[in-house]
């Protein structure tokens, strides 16, 4: 059953060659804060919406970066690359979204990464080459 599912869901994404897939994507964005918000008021918060309202300006700049660029922007370059080229041409470079993150947190949060960080990325990186040379 659980091998069947990766193929059965490879074949419907081809069913549906024709869907905007950014547009689907912005659909299936709408329904997962409605259990989370659930959640959080359970595991979390009992006043959740407090904690909304008393979010600072940086808490919500780093909402829009995560729900808008790297969720909505990624997702139809991700999708552009698929329609453009073959997907084992294009799917080994998902391995390199790790790597771009760390690297990225810590130029930009001036963090030092850690030798076994840097041993990891690096693995990752080279994963990601051999996937291309197969």
């Amino acid at each position: 059953m659980q091998e069947q599912f990766p193929r059965q869901f490879l074949l419907d994404m081809k069913r549906i060659q024709g869907v905007n897939l950014l547009h689907f994507m912005i659909w299936v964005c709408l329904i997962p804060p409605i259990p989370l918000f659930v959640l959080s008021y359970f595991l979390e918060s009992q006043d959740p919406l407090t904690l909304i309202i008393s979010a600072n300006q940086k808490t919500w700049l780093s909402l829009a970066f995560v729900s808008y660029i790297s969720t909505l922007i990624a997702f139809a370059i991700w999708s552009w690359l698929l329609r453009s080229h073959p997907a084992a041409a294009v799917t080994p470079f998902a391995l390199l979204i790790p790597v771009v993150g760390i690297i990225t947190s810590s130029i930009i949060l001036d963090e030092k990464l850690q030798t076994i960080e840097i041993i990891w990325l690096c693995a990752d990186y080279g994963w990601a080459y051999m996937q291309l040379l197969i």
